[in-house]
């Protein structure tokens, strides 16, 4: 059974001093959590009449549990009819991975762990969580690419799963999925999570059928088919110069493998609304009974919690597990 959250938010923000404010109870705030994103994203709005600035972190705790600490983007103040507020936008310590490009750079013989000593341990990350040090005769870093994407793109490239960034602030390369927790939605089950409304989407634009892959000599020689081409019923080809750490002989279709697999991972998008504030996390498996048709085998993608007008509202983003 999926256990509730209660309790009253409690936000505290600091300066670049590490004086502390707790701020008014919020009239309504957002976290966001996303499994492609390596950081939360916290949003919130107070009523507060006296002069304010300058927040460098805030830390958002419901009970005894802390729900959110990260960095402060942006704050705003309005004042209007309903008297003064002040908006604040953060993101978790992740961010910064996100924010800063990495040096454009031909890697040659390089591990995973030598990707995160110079790309991620530099911002304040000590440990690496991996079961496979996992290693390329070549990696290329793109120019462009943030911190964070040289890291995830190795390790997805390596174990066709994504990096993550877990509650304790360790940084995950799993090569096979660690334990998670299970949940059921259904408005109908003893003991499952109820909703107020459900959307289940079919994308059909998403998948690629076919990669038609050029070789070492600059030609277009050979390819990779999507195997669920025939019972998508669709024809959708893209053309590929592979990665550099897929150049030699027809390792190409290695990265064309995968590239089709993240195309699946949108194809199957299951969205529900659940009154109230539910302690569930990402990657627990789902399943979910929308009182028409059953979904098994289902990946909690994004949790958000909002608490609004429409009162306490938890917002579940749910995928087909197989293509994550």
């Amino acid at each position: 059974m999926t256990a509730r959250l209660d309790g009253v938010l409690t936000v505290t923000a600091r300066g670049g001093d590490g004086a502390a404010v707790t701020l008014p109870p919020p009239v309504e705030w957002e976290l966001v959590r996303s499994f492609d994103s390596p950081a939360d994203s916290f949003t919130a709005v107070f009523p507060y009449e006296q002069a304010c600035g300058g927040f460098h972190s805030v830390e958002a705790v419901m009970g005894e549990r802390r729900l959110f600490y990260g960095g402060v983007d942006e704050t705003s103040v309005t004042a209007g009819a309903a008297g003064r507020r002040l908006k604040l936008l953060a993101r978790g310590p992740g961010a910064v991975l996100l924010d800063n490009e990495a040096l454009p750079w031909i890697y040659t013989n390089v591990d995973l762990q030598r990707i995160f000593d110079e790309h991620i341990k530099p911002y304040g990350f000590e440990t690496l969580v991996y079961d496979n040090n996992a290693i390329f005769n070549h990696y290329q870093v793109q120019k462009g690419m943030s911190e964070w994407e040289v890291l995830y793109n190795f390790a997805r490239n390596a174990s066709s799963l994504p990096a993550y960034i877990d509650s304790e602030g360790r940084v995950v390369c799993p090569s096979e999925w660690p334990p998670a927790g299970s949940l059921v939605v259904s408005n109908s089950v003893s003991d499952a999570l109820r909703f107020s409304s459900v959307k289940v989407t079919d994308n059909r634009y998403s998948p690629i059928t076919r990669f038609v892959i050029r070789d070492e000599e600059g030609v277009y020689s050979y390819s990779y088919d999507n195997p669920e081409a025939d019972a998508l019923g669709l024809t959708r080809i893209r053309y590929l110069i592979p990665s550099v750490e897929y150049m030699q002989g027809t390792s190409g279709r290695l990265d064309a493998s995968l590239r089709v697999h993240r195309s699946m991972l949108g194809k199957f998008v299951a969205e529900t609304v659940c009154p109230g504030f539910w302690d569930v996390a990402l990657r627990d498996s789902a399943r979910l009974d929308t009182g028409v048709q059953i979904y098994e085998d289902l990946f909690v993608h994004q949790v958000r919690y909002r608490l609004s007008q429409d009162g306490a509202q938890t917002f579940l983003t749910m995928l087909d597990k197989r293509y994550v």
